[in-house]
């Protein structure tokens, strides 16, 4: 699913945002969210709960969407093109 604050909710003065079970999200969505604080100039703290950090580092490194969107395809493949998988690679489309 697609969260709310991802599509356009904007949040004007928050500078703090916690994801818990980020490991749900991909990096894309992740980096969206990370996008909708602190957008008055003033700084921001993002905070994600995850039991695995090596999968988040690239948001550490890069605010590149484009190599981050790279990595979450490398990490979770393409999923289906035709069907309810949203992540995962497919072997159908031999990658």
């Amino acid at each position: 699913g697609t969260t709310v604050l991802e599509v356009g909710v904007d949040l004007v003065g928050v500078d703090v945002i916690v994801v818990e079970n980020a490991e749900r999200f991909g990096l894309s969505s992740l980096h969206q969210l990370r996008g909708r604080v602190g957008r008055k100039g003033g700084g921001k703290a993002v905070f994600l709960v995850e039991g695995s950090t090596e999968r988040v580092s690239i948001l550490e490194e890069t605010d590149d969407g484009l190599k981050i969107a790279e990595r979450d395809l490398s990490t979770r493949g393409p999923g289906e093109l035709l069907g309810i998988r949203q992540s995962g690679l497919d072997t159908s489309l031999g990658v």
